[in-house]
């Protein structure tokens, strides 16, 4: 249904039959004024034409350029209006900054051929925020890295602006919320991320926006801890570097390690392999006085990590220098008690010396042993403190076994010391058939206390450092 004509206004602006001037009657809406759209035009009693005008878009919001768009005919002239009262626009558009929401926007348009204006209007509706950009940080992130989405949204009403995130791992959906953080680790390497985005405000939702895909990237392992094995070498080791605290990886690989060495500052290349490639040199490539550095690099496979460094220096050889009952005969099917056995052995220096290795005769079971060098406690006549220490893994085969001490530890001519042995339960006892006593202890709560002392034909072997 037509709403009534509210207002009118003549104004020249139409061409009659002819080309004559004849005055039109300009319709108007006032305020309160109702919808105008569909109206036919007027034609003076000639045939209809196929003539129209419309306002684009038909549903506006205040981001919106309202344009007119006239079918059929040539506009000549544009009145429009703003909630039924005339304007000062006689444009084909209005801007977007013009208008408001809720308004009413009304057009008329004088057109070649016709008796009266066309006319539309339009009411504007609340635009919904937009997002403007999105993107994701950081744009190369590790498995230990959150992923933040970075987004740029406006309203242009000025309403409150409410975002959801969607998060994608390799297109599949894993996390829709109003929290714009990826919590780290739920992408793994290699995996893509992506976020959509999708702005509300006033009731009303906004087209989505995704970000660019980002890719998780490798984590190369951290540094090990590198050491030289032994710590404290002579000429007749052999050296090996190895990683004493192992590389950690963020994402869980498997890591490698290549090693590479120098002695006195030039590079060696003549290694062996015995775990990790380059990882051992031969004694024979080794003499007293050298320093020796390995590098230590760990790979997971995609890329290196950051290297770590060990450094020794070779001492003099070590050589059988002191022991009791030295020679390979023993008393056999005599085992040591235990376990947590501590074996202590009296013993006075021949002569001032360096100790750096302990060894005694033992066998037929398997597991950790350790020897150590005591100081005298003359009080007690029992082992007081422990001087230099080592551990070894056990052979079965009786055969003299032992380790080098983890320092070179000095003796003085004549003074008392006592070897240490903690064997495994029920090893082959480290005595000779015959030779001389060597006044002995036993402790079972660490060297606390010791029983005994006992006299017996106890062997072992005392090597020197230098």
């Amino acid at each position: 249904m037509q709403p009534a004509l509210c207002e009118g206004i003549m104004r020249p602006s139409l061409r009659g039959p002819g080309g004559t001037i004849r005055p039109s009657l300009l319709i108007l809406f006032a305020a309160g004024c109702s919808d105008l759209t569909g109206l036919n035009p007027i034609t003076d009693g000639e045939d209809p034409t196929p003539v129209s005008v419309r306002i684009d878009p038909d549903e506006p919001c205040s981001s919106d350029t309202l344009r007119v768009e006239v079918q059929g005919a040539v506009p000549e002239a544009f009145q429009w209006t703003l909630d039924g009262r005339p304007t000062s626009i006689e444009t084909d558009h209005v801007p977007a900054e013009q208008t408001r929401r809720y308004q009413q926007w009304g057009v008329l348009v004088d057109v070649d051929g016709l008796s009266s204006p066309l006319r539309d209007a339009v009411t504007i509706r609340s635009c919904p925020a937009s997002v403007l950009s999105v993107e994701l940080e950081p744009s190369m992130p590790f498995v230990v890295d959150p992923i933040e989405a970075q987004v740029h949204a406006e309203d242009p009403d000025g309403d409150a602006i409410v975002l959801t995130y969607t998060f994608f791992v390799d297109e599949d959906e894993v996390q829709q919320s109003s929290d714009p953080v990826l919590p780290a680790g739920t992408a793994v390497k290699h995996q893509s991320v992506e976020v959509e985005v999708q702005a509300s405000s006033g009731g009303q939702l906004g087209e989505p926006a995704r970000s660019a895909p980002v890719v998780v990237q490798n984590s190369p392992p951290e540094a090990p801890v590198a050491s030289i094995v032994p710590s404290i070498p002579f000429s007749v080791h052999d050296l090996r570097c190895e990683p004493s605290v192992l590389s950690a990886d963020a994402d869980g690989d498997d890591v490698a390690y290549v090693a590479s060495w120098s002695v006195d500052g030039d590079a060696f290349t003549e290694t062996l392999t015995t775990e990790w490639p380059g990882d051992t040199v031969p004694s024979s490539a080794t003499a007293a006085g050298q320093e020796w550095i390995c590098t230590l690099t760990p790979s997971d496979g995609d890329d290196e990590g950051p290297a770590a460094y060990a450094t020794a220096t070779i001492r003099s050889g070590l050589f059988p220098c002191d022991g009791r009952n030295m020679g390979d005969d023993y008393r056999d099917m005599v085992s040591m008690g235990g376990p947590d056995h501590r074996y202590g052995m009296r013993h006075v220096a021949s002569a001032d010396m360096s100790i750096g290795r302990i060894e005694v005769f033992t066998g037929e079971r398997s597991g950790t042993n350790a020897v150590s060098m005591y100081s005298h406690d003359a009080l007690d006549n029992a082992p007081d403190v422990e001087l230099g220490r080592g551990t070894w893994p056990m052979a079965t085969e009786n055969s003299w076994q032992g380790a080098e001490l983890d320092e070179c530890v000095p003796l003085e001519a004549g003074e008392v010391y006592w070897v240490v042995w903690e064997p495994i339960n029920g090893a082959q006892a480290t005595r000779a058939p015959g030779g001389d006593p060597v006044t002995y202890r036993g402790s079972h709560d660490d060297g606390l206390s010791w029983s005994g002392p006992w006299s017996n034909t106890e062997k072992y072997k005392l090597f020197c450092c230098e």
